[in-house]
């Protein structure tokens, strides 16, 4: 299975997605219910969130930059 293929079937995968939402959602919550003057709280989640948006980012890079040098191959 090619790199391009694994990104494809993970960003396709119902566990992966359903992970990444609870993940997401268990951050957002953190900011939610963090207290006025609990910085570190949210400044942990938003990197955390951040790291979430990046996987999801590389993933689907990683099948543009395919797609993109297919085309310009064909």
């Amino acid at each position: 299975m090619s790199k391009v293929q694994w990104a494809e079937n993970l960003l396709r995968d119902e566990f992966f997605q359903e992970m990444m939402n609870d993940l997401r959602t268990a951050e957002l919550n953190k900011f939610a219910t963090s207290d006025y003057g609990d910085l570190q709280a949210r400044e942990t989640a938003y990197m955390r969130l951040r790291t979430l948006e990046l996987v999801e980012t590389y993933l689907s890079y990683c099948i543009a930059l395919y797609n993109a040098r297919t085309c310009r191959e064909s």
